[in-house]
């Protein structure tokens, strides 16, 4: 069976969660406990009444029911920004914030960074690419670089798409 709160109890329950739980013997205080020192002291039955199970509880109960009564003020006040606010941003946020507590996200945002690393030599990429070139149905033919100048290679590039040029040394 769940204990009652005394009175006083819950004078206490009311003050500290009042101030947000900062000073448990000030709510001891303002709930009638003695401001004296000592064993009959506010500090002294503050501190048991937080070791309380039955206190505890009905902190975590009422702290529980403001939150589900601030969800209805947060939900007005989405709305609120959403239609009124003077920042386009803000108006923005908040129609996303409310879009998203209702279940209609919009959009994910999801970014992958990947590094891809190649440990093949160019021997082994040439090998492939003639490999692929074979199974495509496709031919190039290789030509050394001092043959074509590097002046040329904009206007080859743009002309014929299956010229390797192959560079020996600083071009």
């Amino acid at each position: 069976m769940k204990e009652k709160l005394t009175p006083r109890q819950a004078a206490f329950v009311k003050t500290y969660l009042a101030t947000g739980g900062a000073n448990a013997t000030q709510a001891a205080i303002a709930a009638g406990y003695s401001v004296k020192t000592g064993k009959g002291g506010a500090a002294v039955a503050a501190s048991r009444m937080l070791r309380m199970p039955h206190i505890l509880a009905a902190i975590k109960e009422e702290t529980e029911r403001r939150l589900r009564a601030g969800v209805a003020l947060a939900a007005v006040t989405l709305e609120e920004l959403a239609k009124s606010a003077q920042s386009e941003s803000v108006r923005l946020q908040a129609a996303q914030s409310l879009l998203d507590r209702g279940g209609m996200q919009l959009a994910t945002i999801t970014q992958h960074n990947v590094t891809i690393e190649d440990k093949r030599s160019d021997d082994e990429l040439r090998a492939r690419v003639a490999q692929l070139q074979r199974e495509l149905g496709l031919s190039s033919k290789v030509l050394p670089a001092e043959i074509v100048p590097p002046k040329a290679l904009p206007a080859l590039a743009g002309a014929v798409s299956d010229i390797v040029i192959e560079a020996t040394g600083d071009t």
